[in-house]
């Protein structure tokens, strides 16, 4: 590999690092033009290919292409505390804190929205904290479905190219495990 491509999180906003590794000692050089979000909150990038990342700020998110340096998509959503990208990053899937207003599934605070175009592909209620957002809904790799989990016993089945209607749910009879102490 002769040169790496890094995203870091600083006080003013993303930036771009590329690990120059070609000569006999390694070059990290930070990288110009990209667009500055001085307000994000965090940043990821694409998890396959690395040809784009996602930066949360106050106003939404918005999906920078690395190569052109130019905003792809942007979504008008304050208030997101957690993203994470589909396995083909076909989709970027966010949570937001639930509000009192939210409990409708048209208002959901859990949003999975098209990472090319910035459309929203489906949006639903969540109760939990950010950090389970990875546990609570999930593709398959070739993101031919998608599963969300609605509580212990139950779990939603998506097809990945059609995310308005749901495909079936898988519901366990078995009651959850006794808590053992000690």
């Amino acid at each position: 590999m002769s040169s790496l491509k890094m995203l870091a999180l600083s006080d003013v906003g993303p930036q771009i690092y590329t690990l120059d590794c070609t000569g006999p000692t390694e070059i990290l050089k930070q990288e110009d033009g990209y667009p500055i979000f001085d307000e994000a909150s965090f940043a990821k990038y694409s998890p396959v290919h690395g040809k784009s990342y996602a930066v949360v700020d106050r106003q939404g998110i918005h999906v920078v292409d690395v190569e052109t340096k130019q905003i792809i998509s942007s979504v008008s959503r304050p208030g997101i505390v957690g993203t994470q990208w589909s396995p083909k990053e076909t989709y970027l899937i966010t949570c937001e804190k639930m509000l009192q207003e939210e409990f409708k599934e048209t208002n959901g605070n859990l949003n999975i929205w098209n990472s090319a175009t910035g459309e929203q592909v489906k949006s639903f209620e969540f109760r939990n904290t950010p950090k389970d957002l990875p546990k609570t809904i999930a593709f398959d790799a070739e993101e031919k479905f998608c599963a969300r989990k609605i509580n212990k016993n139950v779990i939603e089945i998506y097809e990945g190219n059609n995310l308005k209607e749901q495909k079936f749910s898988i519901k366990s009879k078995m009651p959850p495990l006794p808590k053992v102490d000690g």
